[in-house]
């Protein structure tokens, strides 16, 4: 049986590319932007009433990743070469607390604005009650 989020893969491929000019924005390279969609986990609530049904971003596991984006960049792994503007991981290895704060709301709220939209797609191809319905077995 196929997972419901494997049943997707198609839509959110499309929207990752409807998506880049916001996370651009934001200031994350698609690659950040991965990692940060690799630690929020899309679920549905109550996927046994299509209607009432809400697509979610769980978005907890954010700060391990914001963690891990800093360590990444102080081995080289991620970022750009010396003397090179190294961006967003640059800027993330330097924030406060307050600021590290501001970043993972940041992320936390592309990573809902993109689920919104996911949804809404869905609703509107007329995916979402099968989605729902998917959901709803593999529980």
């Amino acid at each position: 049986m196929t997972d419901w989020r494997d049943s997707i893969a198609a839509e959110r491929m499309e929207l990752d590319g409807a998506f880049a000019d916001r996370v651009t924005d934001a200031g994350l390279s698609n690659r950040q932007w991965d990692l940060v969609m690799a630690a929020v986990e899309i679920r549905i609530e109550t996927p046994e009433s299509p209607a009432e049904a809400e697509l979610r971003a769980d978005t907890s596991a954010l700060g391990s990743v914001l963690d891990e984006l800093v360590a990444m960049d102080d081995e080289g792994v991620v970022g750009t070469s010396s003397g090179d503007d190294g961006g967003f991981l640059d800027w993330l290895g330097s924030l406060t607390d307050d600021e590290t704060s501001e970043m993972r709301a940041t992320a936390a709220g592309l990573a809902e604005a993109y689920v919104e939209t996911l949804e809404t797609r869905l609703r509107e191809s007329g995916r979402w009650t099968a989605v729902c319905e998917q959901a709803r077995d593999d529980e």
